[in-house]
């Protein structure tokens, strides 16, 4: 990954934008869902019982695909968290060897 750089403003954006494109994907499916149940009502017999445990699978999946989606963006906000810690380290490191040497 040569010329790959980053930095906690851009990990922090990229979180950020995560998050952004989550709220609107989980709101995309709760529209989709909500368009399905309104025809749910023609399904009658096996093929309603089949159409209910269809959604009951989607519901699950959407539940996880947030949740994945959240624990990432949460896991850019740590790395964001521990690169601004590791700067600070470093700086405060550099800033003691340039006073010991005077």
């Amino acid at each position: 990954m040569a010329g790959f750089q980053t930095g906690a403003p851009e990990l922090r954006t990229a979180a950020g934008e995560m998050v952004n494109t989550n709220t609107e994907l989980q709101g995309t499916l709760r529209n989709l869902a909500n368009e399905v149940q309104a025809v749910s009502g023609m399904w009658k017999g096996q093929a309603e019982a089949a159409f209910q445990q269809l959604m009951t699978r989607f519901q699950e999946d959407a539940a996880k695909l947030n949740e994945s989606l959240m624990n990432i963006s949460e896991a850019v906000t740590g790395s964001a968290d521990a690169y601004e810690q590791q700067e600070e380290d470093a700086a405060q490191s550099v800033s003691a060897i340039q006073n010991m040497l005077g």
